[in-house]
């Protein structure tokens, strides 16, 4: 049965495309601002008494 895994191509059908060129933080410029500004409020909430 090893003899089979040899006979077919390793990685050649399930190839990953590229990752982007772009940063984390460039790709999600709108969304970021936003999520911090929801975790500053939260995390403020959580400090008043």
């Amino acid at each position: 049965m090893a003899s089979t895994s040899t006979s077919t191509p390793v990685g050649s059908a399930a190839a990953p495309p590229p990752p982007p060129k772009e940063s984390f933080l460039r790709r999600n410029k709108f969304i970021f601002p936003m999520f911090l500004a929801v975790n500053l409020s939260v995390g403020g909430s959580s400090l008043t008494p």
